[in-house]
C-alpha cells in the first residue's frame, strides 16, 4: 500500500515538475525498494535533503544526465 501510495503522488507531482515521468517513476521506486534516496534528473537531486548519518553522492548516467543518492 506504500508503495502504491508513493506512485500516486509522483505521477501528480510529474505534471508540475521538470523531470519526466519516467525519472519520476525509476526514482519512486529504487527508494521503495532499497530505503536509500535516488533522484535521477539534476532537479530531483537539488531537491535532495540527505539525513546526517548518510552522504550525499553523484555522477552522471549513460545518458549525460546527472543522478544523485544518499548512501549510508
Amino acid at each position: 500500500m506504500k508503495v502504491i501510495t508513493m506512485i500516486a503522488l509522483s505521477l501528480m507531482l510529474a505534471a508540475c515538475s521538470s523531470t519526466t515521468m519516467e525519472e519520476h517513476l525509476k526514482a519512486s521506486a529504487v527508494t521503495a525498494i532499497t530505503g536509500v534516496p535516488v533522484g535521477y534528473s539534476e532537479a530531483q537531486c537539488r531537491q535532495m535533503h540527505c539525513d546526517v548519518n548518510q552522504n550525499y553522492v553523484e555522477w552522471l548516467q549513460e545518458n549525460g544526465q546527472l543522478a544523485c543518492a544518499c548512501n549510508n
